[in-house]
């Protein structure tokens, strides 16, 4: 019987290399989604017509951050804007939209007032309530006023490329010279990437050209000499 009884112990104490491990799995961790870049486009430089590219890249930056509800809002934002509201804010018009991703967005605006024609934005975004405030300026309308029904009403939160999703668009001055009305009427389109709002001078060609179509309009009028070669600069290189 002893034998046996060694036997039987060497059975259950073979060593543990001779013993076959576990597979072992590998998971790889999946790529983030790739980042929109910005796309911004500067039309050719006009000596009888100085547009000042700069300015209008420093009203419209390449990326605009979209900010967590909590705190005290901007300056930029409208009177009355809660991004945590469900409906619009007291007193403003509000534009509703698809984003990018399928995010439900308010757009409330209140302007355009004073001299500058300025309009208080505030966009909310998703369930989350992230939102950005940003300030435009329509004070180019003054001289596409003349010709307003080829652009009015203008929009904000629309598809403005067809692709099925809505972008922002911030109207901004582009200033040719010293005065309120030396100024061009300029839309700039915004599309959500994630938690934030990237500029994309390409999908606005179309928006582009249709200012250029209303500005080739009044240079045919009558009495805008003093701003007629800008006319004609515009109509040329947005079209």
């Amino acid at each position: 019987m002893r034998p046996a009884i060694v036997w039987l112990s060497l059975l259950g104490c073979a060593p543990a290399s001779s013993r076959v491990p576990p597979p072992i799995a590998h998971h790889a961790s999946p790529a983030p989604p790739a980042r929109t870049e910005p796309v911004i486009e500067e039309l050719p430089a006009d000596v009888q017509c100085p547009l000042r590219w700069d300015e209008l890249a420093e009203a419209a930056p390449a990326v605009i951050p979209l900010a967590t509800p909590g705190g005290e809002l901007p300056d930029d934002c409208p009177p009355d804007f809660d991004p945590a509201a469900a409906g619009c804010a007291q007193g403003a018009d509000c534009d509703v939209g698809e984003l990018h991703g399928r995010a439900h967005a308010v757009l409330a605006r209140i302007g355009p007032v004073g001299s500058g024609r300025f309009v208080s934005l505030g966009l909310a975004v998703g369930s989350s309530h992230r939102y950005a405030c940003m300030t435009a300026s329509t004070v180019g309308w003054r001289y596409l006023a003349q010709v307003g029904e080829m652009l009015a009403p203008l929009p904000w939160l629309a598809d403005i490329d067809g692709d099925g999703e809505a972008e922002l668009v911030l109207w901004h001055r582009l200033p040719w010279g010293d005065a309120e009305v030396t100024n061009a009427l300029m839309p700039v389109v915004y599309v959500l990437d994630g938690d934030r709002l990237v500029r994309r001078d390409d999908r606005s060609h179309e928006l582009r050209a249709k200012v250029g179509a209303a500005y080739a309009a009044v240079a045919r009028r009558p009495g805008n000499e003093e701003a007629h070669a800008c006319f004609v600069t515009l109509a040329r290189e947005l079209r």
